[in-house]
């Protein structure tokens, strides 16, 4: 298996041990598991003209009627300028409507039209089936999984967009709990709380879960082409194109000698590398916090069943993990090491 790997990465010399550290870190796994329920999602033609952020809106706006943009916002629990965002894209669909607020005229309310409840209706059910094909996944127990991930998803660390489901009323939770007990939603929400937390440990730097991981796989391949990383970290080219210019221009990564073609190869560097040694005890502090919610038996259940979705369907997103099946097969599954290069 690792020849092929080797193979497969012109000859870059696979660091299992590294790849493990990274591959069973909990925001990378959310951010895979997302990753692939959103191109299953695209992939049905139910979904087609409505992507996920927009049928959540939409499905928000069919059981509630019409409420404030900020309102929705805290309802979907995402910031007030993405759900704007995707409000002025429903809006150009004429899927929804914004309309006076007869209690306030200075305030606009955000509706749903004839047009975006025919739509919502589709995408429903392509979502659900979604759900469906994730929890037939092999090892995926699918009670167990909502019993795991429901208490991550749900934690109330302030480390994410404000998720207002109180303010929800019952009968209306009830009819969103298709969207809001989904695999797919609880997922989302627990990425959202490692994006914030990631952001907030790493401090100056600003470094997003992709630039980290890619830092991180720097560290442990110091001849990477952007083409490698891609296959490392699932990263379409234009992503990895765009994360190794943001660690460049930051000065955590550089350019090393051309490949013959022309290409460039990067590495970390020692600011980056340092950067690294500081922040993984941090890093891996964070990790446990997302867990917080579980004892270490079910963190290690609830990782094993996030690891057997991504081994199960990455094949689904546009560049799947060349690396994860020999990865999370081997002995270095789950047991994490990093050792600091100063």
């Amino acid at each position: 298996m690792k020849a092929a790997l080797k193979a497969s990465m012109r000859g870059t010399d696979i660091d299992l041990g590294g790849l493990a550290y990274l591959y069973s870190r909990a925001p990378f796994l959310f951010q895979h598991v997302d990753q692939i329920g959103r191109a299953l999602y695209a992939s049905d033609p139910a979904s087609h003209g409505v992507p996920q952020p927009q049928y959540l809106c939409l499905d928000l706006l069919r059981v509630s009627g019409p409420i404030s943009q900020i309102a929705l916002a805290r309802r979907a629990g995402v910031d007030t300028s993405t759900l704007s965002s995707v409000v002025t894209r429903l809006v150009a669909k004429h899927l929804v409507k914004r309309v006076p607020n007869p209690a306030d005229g200075r305030e606009k309310l955000v509706s749903v039209t004839a047009a975006g409840r025919a739509a919502a209706e589709r995408a429903a059910g392509a979502y659900q089936r979604v759900q469906a094909i994730l929890m037939a996944t092999p090892d995926i127990d699918a009670g167990l999984f909502h019993r795991l991930a429901a208490p991550v998803a749900h934690a109330a660390d302030h480390a994410a967009p404000e998720w207002l489901t109180d303010a929800i009323p019952a009968a209306e939770k009830a009819r969103l709990a298709v969207v809001f007990e989904s695999p797919s939603f609880l997922v989302r929400r627990a990425l959202q709380r490692s994006e914030v937390a990631i952001l907030r440990s790493i401090g100056a730097f600003d470094l997003t879960i992709r630039q980290y991981a890619a830092l991180l796989v720097l560290h442990f391949h110091q001849q990477l082409a952007e083409a490698d990383l891609c296959r490392l970290l699932g990263y379409d080219a234009s992503n990895a194109a765009l994360v190794v210019k943001l660690l460049v221009e930051k000065g955590l990564a550089a350019v090393v000698n051309p490949l013959a073609s022309g290409r460039k190869r990067y590495r970390a560097t020692h600011a980056g590398r340092a950067l690294l040694a500081d922040k993984e005890p941090v890093m891996q502090r964070v990790d446990r916090a997302l867990l917080k919610p579980l004892d270490r038996a079910q963190a290690r259940r609830f990782k094993d069943m996030l690891a057997a979705i991504v081994r199960e369907h990455g094949g689904q997103v546009q560049n799947p993990l060349v690396a994860f099946d020999t990865v999370t097969a081997s002995v270095y599954w789950q047991k994490p090491r990093f050792v600091p290069v100063k």
